[in-house]
């Protein structure tokens, strides 16, 4: 059995042992494309050559003092890049959806990278 043939194997008996298809890279479906009740997913502009984390985190900092009631968001670490070269990254978010966006809005309006 070649390498590539226990991969899919192991991968097959994974997904076996916990009941569900087990994603993977290239056949991954871009957050927002499939609606979940109750979470909405915005993406924004970002710096391809700075860390997914590092530019969620600024665009939060830059947000001020967030007014968030519950819920709560995530960089989903998808990156989605434009035939131009322009990048975007994106974000998932839950529960006090308009609170969030407001959030989200407010850091990009202030954040200079």
């Amino acid at each position: 059995m070649s390498k590539g043939e226990q991969i899919n194997n192991d991968r097959k008996n994974l997904e076996r042992i916990l009941g569900g298809r087990i994603e993977q890279r290239a056949d991954r479906i871009a957050p927002g494309i499939n609606p979940v009740a109750g979470v909405e997913v915005i993406y924004f502009e970002a710096d391809r050559t700075a860390r997914a984390a590092r530019q969620f985190d600024a665009l939060l900092d830059s947000a001020g003092e967030l007014t968030v009631s519950s819920g709560g968001i995530v960089s989903d670490s998808c990156w989605i890049t434009l035939p131009s070269g322009q990048c975007f990254l994106a974000l998932s978010f839950h529960a006090d959806l308009d609170g969030w966006r407001k959030a989200v809005e407010a850091g990009a309006r202030t954040l200079i990278y």
